[in-house]
């Protein structure tokens, strides 16, 4: 398959909803108090699920009983994963049926596309150099969580990792803070295989690898002497744990060549 053919069938597949939905998004960008976080969240989701199946995107998902279960819960939660790809909070998006928004870098905001859908269902922006700014932005988070009307995801690497078989880098304390502030839980979260989407290599399918690793109360009664410093250590390490396996499961997939296999109506053919 051609290495451009991916991208005009994605185009070809979204650019009509695309079309249709771009002036409701850019209402929900502009005026958000004025629609429901239901029916904002509902037409971004619409959207995203085309764009996945236009991708070929093929979730190999472990332990999403504690994801379904999570969902079932009357209170927000703060979803933390590693991040390799512009297209991370999209993928969770796609997973999620209950509304779920991000906290990005500033120039996400900026993005086409990425950037509008994440202002459309209040996405949180932080700028690291600007410290006031981020308190600001913790603040929020912790009062959008105290809400219980959006569950939230946050990447406390800061920054996307650019190689594949690198370690993950160092999480951020401060993702955490506005768990603990809120006493809302934390769920973990190891994905792979997502940085390979947006490459310009063609294949039929593009597998990701997803686990939901485990549900951390903040609970003050739970966490005992226990702070952001000591979670965000323990998250790094359990997910990094996760990545190592994963990384050893992608270089089988390469060996076989699983990625070749062929789709037909809108199924794989193995």
């Amino acid at each position: 398959m051609p290495p451009m053919w991916k991208y005009i069938r994605v185009v070809f597949l979204l650019l009509p909803h695309i079309l249709w939905n771009w002036p409701f998004f850019l209402a929900y960008k502009r005026h958000p108090e004025k629609y429901p976080y239901q029916e904002r969240y509902a037409r971004v989701r619409r959207l995203v699920l085309r764009l996945i199946r236009a991708f070929h995107v093929d979730f190999h998902i472990e332990n999403k009983e504690l994801f379904l279960s999570m969902q079932k819960e009357k209170n927000s939660y703060l979803l933390v994963s590693d991040h390799m790809s512009l297209l991370d909070p999209v993928f969770f998006i796609y997973l999620s049926e209950r509304p779920i928004s991000f906290v990005a870098k500033k120039e996400v905001k900026k993005y086409p596309l990425i950037g509008t859908i994440l202002q459309a269902i209040d996405g949180l922006y932080l700028d690291r150099e600007d410290l006031r700014g981020s308190v600001a932005v913790i603040r929020s988070l912790e009062n959008n969580l105290k809400k219980d009307q959006w569950d939230y995801g946050i990447f406390p690497e800061g920054t996307r990792r650019k190689e594949p078989l690198t370690p993950s880098v160092s999480f951020h304390p401060g993702s955490f803070k506005a768990a603990l502030l809120a006493e809302r839980p934390v769920l973990m979260v190891a994905m792979y295989g997502t940085f390979r989407v947006l490459k310009k290599e063609s294949w039929n399918r593009y597998p990701v690898e997803i686990r939901f690793i485990e549900r951390i109360s903040t609970k003050k009664e739970d966490l005992g002497e226990k702070g952001t410093v000591e979670i965000a250590a323990y998250s790094e390490a359990k997910i990094q744990e996760n990545l190592i396996r994963f990384q050893k499961m992608d270089q089988e997939y390469e060996e076989k060549k699983l990625y070749r296999l062929s789709w037909k109506g809108g199924s794989k053919v193995r």
